[in-house]
């Protein structure tokens, strides 16, 4: 046998013994969680990236306010059904989602200019050091609030159930990079567009897959990006 040749069959048998050492170490471990009847413990390329946290760990919800006693001004003031009236007095001036407290609750509206909002809508105090506000929005659209109603006649929503809404939350780099993507596809006057919702769910589960179709031309390099940013 040449000397090539006998060197790459060593080489390829060190490599298999040690493959299969690392399959029965994995079995080994496999076998111990049974036996003692703990599940194996593995986290997902999800876990790695997204990290799980409540609403009420990244923002302070807050109460809107009565605008009845405010004058006429340039600062929007936001109810359950949008813009109300614009006053003189800013309630907050930090970019904020504002949550419905009463009426339709999955009427969310984000903005990041000085407002008011009255009692009809939560806004919210964002510590923008563990989420960005637009990043903060778009998970907030993929729930269904309507479903943690706490009214009877009048659908409703509390502080104490919105503080336990989780949300998957990436780097503060990665949810710039996500909010780019997203804000990409919807300012393009595309049937992309319509798919946007259905995108970042894809996106935040780490799944890798969207049902746009491949017919849709604009947007594919931005998808890549999107997808691509998981796997840094």
């Amino acid at each position: 046998v040449p000397p090539h040749v006998g060197h790459a069959r060593h080489r390829q048998g060190n490599a298999d013994r040690a493959g299969a050492k690392t399959a029965r170490a994995c079995e080994n471990r496999h076998d111990h969680a049974l036996r003692h009847g703990q599940p194996e413990q593995r986290e997902s390329f999800t876990q790695k990236v997204f990290r799980m946290t409540r609403l009420g760990d990244v923002c302070a919800i807050r109460y809107g306010k009565d605008h009845k006693k405010l004058s006429d001004g340039s600062i929007p003031t936001y109810g359950s059904g949008g813009i109300m009236r614009y006053v003189d007095t800013a309630i907050c001036e930090q970019p904020s989602v504002l949550i419905p407290r009463k009426g339709t609750l999955g009427n969310l509206f984000y903005t990041d200019e000085p407002f008011w909002t009255v009692d009809t809508l939560f806004w919210t105090d964002i510590d923008q050091t563990k989420i960005v506000p637009k990043y903060l929005y778009y998970q907030l659209k993929q729930k269904d609030l309507a479903s943690y109603n706490v009214g009877t006649a009048v659908p409703s929503l509390t502080v104490e159930v919105l503080n336990e809404i989780d949300l998957d939350v990436p780097s503060i780099d990665k949810q710039r990079r996500i909010v780019e993507v997203l804000e990409f596809f919807r300012l393009q006057n595309t049937p992309v567009n319509n798919q946007l919702n259905e995108l970042f769910v894809s996106c935040v589960r780490s799944t890798f897959e969207t049902s746009i179709s491949p017919d849709h031309e604009l947007g594919k390099e931005r998808i890549a990006q999107c997808l691509e940013l998981y796997c840094l």
